[in-house]
């Protein structure tokens, strides 16, 4: 999907986990000014299974911003798109924002 205007934009793919395990996904910023915008758009199988988070204020310098989309089919491959829109501040040379995928357990029944 991803944000017209933005500063900066990449994608990343981004793979179901094997089995019926969940995950969440996002971006983690690192010493990014608190005057610039991030976003983040989750491509699943279907409009049912991804997600958008709109233009969000980057409130701490090392914002992690994430999203738990609905469980999606085993091996299928989407994607995760981070926009980023500047504010008056540049970000210093040691400032990033990367993508962020973690695993969830799913509780034994």
């Amino acid at each position: 999907m991803g944000d017209t205007g933005a500063t900066w934009q990449s994608s990343y793919p981004l793979q179901a986990p094997a089995g019926e395990q969940l995950f969440e996904a996002g971006l983690q910023c690192a010493n990014m000014p608190t005057d610039g915008h991030v976003a983040l758009d989750i491509d699943g199988p279907d409009p049912e299974h991804s997600q958008h988070i709109p233009p969000t204020a980057i409130t701490q310098r090392d914002l992690l911003l994430t999203a738990a989309p609905p469980r999606w089919p085993e091996g299928f491959e989407g994607s995760l798109t981070i926009s980023y829109w500047q504010g008056r501040t540049p970000p210093p040379s040691d400032a990033g924002i990367k993508p962020w995928v973690a695993v969830v357990e799913t509780p034994m029944e």
